[in-house]
C-alpha cells in the first residue's frame, strides 16, 4: 500500500507542532523549520515501496535529516496556527506495519533559478521571500536512497510571456534560414514560424500566466501528481520529439534577442519515457495563511504520452489568482 500526502503554510512561524512517532520514539521537525526563513513551507509525507519514485530521490538535492528504523507504529503530527478565520492544518496520520521499515526525513531550499547569479540589494527581500523550504518524509521497505542527478524540476519566475522548452542546437538550427528577426517573440506573433515548430516537435511554449514563480516538474512516475496540489483544469498538449535527455528552459522574456539567448546556460528538464507527444497539466497547492490570503504554489507538470490522445493545443492563457 501507498499513500501520499502534501501540506504547505506561508510561514515556518505558522508550524506550531511536527513530529513523528516511530515505535516508542518521538522527533521534533520543527527545528529544521528555521524561524528567521522569510518563504514558504512545502511538507511532503510519502509511504512508497520503491525510493527511487519518490519525490525527494528524483530531486536529486535534498540533504538528509535523519533516518530511523522502524519495526511497527508510526504517527505523523502536523499543527499550525488557527485564527479561527482562515484555514489551518490539525493533521495526524497513524500507520502500523508487519514488516520492518525505514524513516527518511530530507529537506531542500528551492531559489528562482534568476536568483542563482548576483542578486542586487533591491531585490534581496523579494528572492527570500520566494523561496521555498521542502521537508520530505519518506517510509520505505528499502534501505538506501539513490537520488537522481537532477532535471526533475526547475523553479524559476515567470512572466506573461511565460516559459518556452526546447533542444537549442535543434531549434536553432530549424529556425536560422526561417527567420527575418532576432526576435523570436515579434517572429512567433506575425509569421507562421510558431506553428511551424509545433508541427516539428522542437518547442513547448506557454505564456499568458500570471507573473510569479512557478515550478516545472517532469515525471513519468505514476500519482507523483498527488504531491503538486489541485488540478487547475489548464493544460496544453504538444507534439515534442524524444530527441534529447535533457531540454534547455527559456524564459520567454528571453526570446526577444535570441543571439545572445541561445549563448547562456538555461536550467535542463528531462523528458524520460516513451512517446513524441506531451501532456503539461498546470497544479496549484495553497500555502495556508494566517495573516492574508493562502498563497498560491504552482507547478507545470509535463509527461509524455505515446499516443495522441488530445489535439495539438500549447497552453496559452492561465490565471493562478483565479482558479
Amino acid at each position: 500500500m501507498e499513500r501520499k500526502e502534501v501540506y504547505a503554510v506561508d510561514s515556518t512561524v505558522s508550524v506550531t507542532q511536527i513530529d513523528l512517532r516511530v515505535d516508542n520514539k518521538i522527533i521534533n521537525l520543527k527545528p529544521f523549520l528555521p524561524q528567521e526563513f522569510k518563504g514558504k513551507v512545502i511538507i511532503n509525507f510519502e509511504q512508497i515501496e520503491n525510493l527511487k519514485e519518490s519525490f525527494a530521490a528524483m530531486k536529486g538535492e535534498s540533504s538528509l535529516i535523519m533516518e530511523e528504523k522502524l519495526l511497527s507504529d508510526f504517527n505523523f503530527s502536523l499543527k499550525t496556527n488557527d485564527n479561527k478565520i482562515n484555514n489551518c492544518y490539525n493533521e495526524s496520520i497513524s500507520i502500523s506495519f508487519l514488516n520492518e521499515k525505514k524513516v527518511f526525513v530530507f529537506s531542500s531550499v528551492d531559489t528562482p533559478y534568476v536568483a542563482t547569479g548576483h542578486v542586487p540589494d533591491s531585490k534581496k527581500n523579494y528572492v527570500e521571500n520566494s523561496k521555498i523550504l521542502n521537508l520530505y518524509i519518506v517510509i520505505s521497505n528499502e534501505n538506501e536512497i539513490l537520488f537522481e542527478d537532477g532535471g526533475f524540476q526547475v523553479f524559476d519566475a515567470y512572466g506573461t510571456l511565460g516559459f518556452a522548452i526546447v533542444d537549442i542546437d535543434k531549434f536553432d538550427e530549424f529556425i536560422t534560414p526561417k527567420i527575418n528577426s532576432n526576435d523570436l517573440i515579434e517572429e512567433f506573433t506575425t509569421t507562421e514560424i510558431a506553428n511551424e515548430l509545433f508541427d516539428e516537435g522542437l518547442m513547448i511554449l506557454s505564456w499568458g500566466h500570471t507573473p510569479w514563480v512557478y515550478y516545472i516538474n517532469s515525471s513519468e512516475f505514476a500519482d507523483i501528481d498527488i504531491l503538486m496540489g489541485e488540478y487547475t483544469g489548464y493544460y496544453g498538449f504538444y507534439n515534442f520529439r524524444n530527441s534529447s535527455g535533457k531540454y534547455s528552459v527559456i524564459p520567454g522574456n528571453e526570446l526577444r534577442d535570441w543571439n545572445n539567448c541561445k549563448k547562456k546556460d538555461w536550467p535542463l528538464i528531462k523528458l524520460n519515457g516513451s512517446g513524441d507527444y506531451v501532456l503539461m497539466k498546470l497544479y496549484i497547492k495553497s500555502a495556508l495563511s494566517q495573516s492574508d490570503n493562502d498563497y498560491p504554489i504552482p507547478t507545470f507538470h509535463l509527461k509524455r504520452v505515446d499516443e495522441k490522445i488530445h489535439d495539438i493545443e500549447p497552453l496559452l492563457q492561465s490565471n493562478i489568482l483565479n482558479t
